[in-house]
């Protein structure tokens, strides 16, 4: 099952059920779109000031992300044995399954009906950003190479159902509904790259 978009006021609700690394993890991905094994691999001499460099474990391309000042003196604080988020052993990150595990029970513990893991944020992160920036910084923050990738990304509040899709056993007029918001979506990008022509008012 994919995970699903969450809006990111309802993270608020997910993070007192959770330890205090955990939350910090997902904050650097809601606030950067890095996928949580990224997240979980950075070490200390990574994070100079507010900034973050790192390689992407799935596609071995480096990137920058800047951070708040809260964040970057949290993450500081947190670092251990030269990792910032350190796992039992000592001489290894914190791994996934511990983010997820820990996730999953604060969902259950918050009652919120959706499937939420770490890979939620950087989607959370994607419908923010995009509406922002647009997709085409969208999908350079995302290091994304194919645009209709971003779209899934760009597009998750709708898809999911917090901006409008219906759900399975919705009926026609609700599919058409949020077909048309998307449709519109998609125009308002193409119209904003120039491949067509801008409507006068």
């Amino acid at each position: 099952m994919k995970s699903e978009y969450l809006d990111k006021n309802s993270y608020n609700k997910l993070f007192p059920y959770m330890q205090y690394e955990n939350v910090l993890a997902l904050r650097v991905a809601l606030e950067t779109g890095m996928r949580i094994g990224d997240v979980l691999a950075l070490r200390v001499e990574d994070i100079s000031g507010r900034t973050v460099r790192y390689i992407a474990q799935k596609t071995g391309k480096a990137d920058r992300k800047v951070i708040s000042g809260r964040l970057a003196n949290e993450l500081k604080r947190n670092a251990n044995n030269g990792f910032v988020f350190c796992g039992r052993s000592g001489d290894k990150p914190r791994t996934r399954q511990t983010v997820y595990r820990d996730l999953k029970g604060a969902v259950e513990q918050s009652r919120i009906k959706a499937h939420v893991t770490p890979h939620s944020a950087r989607k959370t992160m994607a419908v923010d950003y995009y509406h922002e920036h647009g997709l085409n910084a969208t999908q350079k923050a995302l290091q994304h190479d194919r645009a209709d990738t971003t779209m899934i990304y760009a597009f998750a509040d709708i898809l999911s159902g917090s901006g409008g899709f219906p759900a399975k056993g919705s009926n026609r007029a609700e599919v058409a509904e949020a077909a048309a918001i998307i449709a519109a979506a998609v125009c308002d990008e193409l119209e904003r790259r120039g491949y067509i022509k801008k409507e006068q008012d």
